[in-house]
């Protein structure tokens, strides 16, 4: 409190102090300080907002197996996206809670590049830095070192450098910046193209034109989703059918938001966690898996702050799949009775959980187009067929009086 109250007196300020017996103090001070630029430093939600967009939509540029990296930082958790952002570089990268622990790594091997965070107890970054030049077991006194820093004032950079560091990247990490940084101080023979994945895809399935274009699509793992449908074949049908959904599904998903239906919305976010899933489009399925968490959990709140972005990288599959639009044919009109016939067959195979022939039907019924008197009914059926609900089913069909 004494040393507060200097500095503020050699501000021309003065802490002043509220405080009430039992429940508490309040401190406060004022201080003049003199405008340097007039220019609106903008809106920070927005950029905040841009921000999260940016993270969330990122792919990595960066291939290189061969590098190894450490970072240095005291918050486990900074370590732990540093490590995701990174995870499918193919890069070898170590961590340190502390400037100790830096130190007995770089003893023992040897890092292409450094990152090590300014304000950390007991040892900051700048004395980790010194002493591991100091000593004489580094395996790493000719490696770039960069700075982790939250100081991203102006006069930082300078002060890095004369210090010893070779750079400085601010906190938190941008991942297009983290990739510029390391791109910029790795040796170039190690970096390999990021296309080579795709190239290895389009190889595997030479002479498939469906199978060629899925393996340009960034972020869709194409193995695993060949490996989770069986054959090409299954693979183009369900992303077919993946795909015509999309907009109906973005608009339930919505609804139950709006309506504040988190039983229903838990309900849809499994079953596109699933299907997302079955198609190689890993990264949608673990935002699904998050919010499904949530429900499961009432954190409401979370379900709040990640839902636009989550709908967003949702309908963002239209543009990836945009393809399929000239290869999916306009679809026939059923009949009303012919619909019904389906129904009745439905609720046949029903009673016999027969799942396999349920999916025959809704295959079929997917190539048409029903009627719009029945579409609210083979919605409802749809959506328990996908789910697995037979009791949901059979209640859905007893609501409709298909015997």
């Amino acid at each position: 409190m004494s040393i507060v109250m200097k500095l503020l007196a050699m501000m021309n300020s003065s802490l002043e102090v509220k405080s009430v017996y039992g429940k508490g103090s309040e401190f406060w001070f004022a201080i003049e300080q003199s405008v340097v630029d007039w220019s609106e430093v903008g809106s920070i939600e927005k950029i905040y907002q841009e921000s999260v967009c940016e993270i969330s939509s990122y792919k990595e540029k960066l291939h290189a197996p061969k590098a190894k990296l450490l970072f240095v930082d005291d918050t486990e958790m900074n370590l732990e996206v540093i490590k995701g952002l990174l995870k499918k570089t193919g890069m070898q990268v170590d961590t340190a809670l502390s400037g100790k622990e830096a130190l007995e790594l770089v003893a023992q091997k040897t890092y292409d590049i450094i990152f090590i965070d300014h304000r950390m107890p007991e040892m900051d970054g700048i004395e980790t830095y010194r002493c591991m030049q100091k000593m004489k077991e580094n395996k790493c006194k000719d490696k770039p070192c960069i700075m982790l820093t939250a100081n991203a004032i102006s006069g930082s950079r300078k002060m890095y450098l004369n210090a010893g560091f070779t750079d400085y990247i601010s906190k938190p990490v941008n991942p297009m910046q983290l990739e510029n940084i390391i791109e910029k101080y790795l040796p170039k023979n190690y970096l390999e193209p990021i296309n080579s994945f795709e190239t290895k895809c389009l190889e595997k399935n030479k002479g498939n034109p469906f199978m060629e274009r899925l393996c340009r699509i960034k972020g869709l793992n194409v193995d695993l989703a060949l490996k989770n449908c069986g054959s090409p074949e299954l693979l183009e049908s369900s992303i077919k059918r993946y795909y015509s959904t999309i907009d109906v599904r973005a608009a339930e998903l919505e609804r139950f938001f709006e309506t504040e239906n988190w039983k229903d919305y838990g309900i849809k976010v499994h079953a596109l966690k699933s299907t997302s899933r079955l198609i190689g489009a890993m990264f949608l399925s673990k935002k699904a898996e998050i919010l499904e968490r949530h429900v499961d959990k009432a954190e409401y709140e979370d379900i709040r702050k990640k839902h636009s972005l989550f709908i967003k990288n949702f309908l963002g599959y239209k543009r990836k799949f945009a393809f399929l639009e000239k290869d999916i044919p306009a679809r026939k009109q059923i009949s009303e009775t012919d619909f019904l016939e389906k129904m009745q067959h439905v609720r046949n195979l029903t009673e016999k959980y027969d799942l396999d022939g349920l999916d025959s039907v809704m295959d079929e019924l997917s190539k048409v187009s029903v009627p719009e008197h029945s579409r609210n009914l083979y919605k409802q059926v749809s959506e328990c067929i996908e789910n697995v609900d037979f009791n949901g089913l059979k209640d859905v069909l007893e609501k409709f009086n298909i015997r």
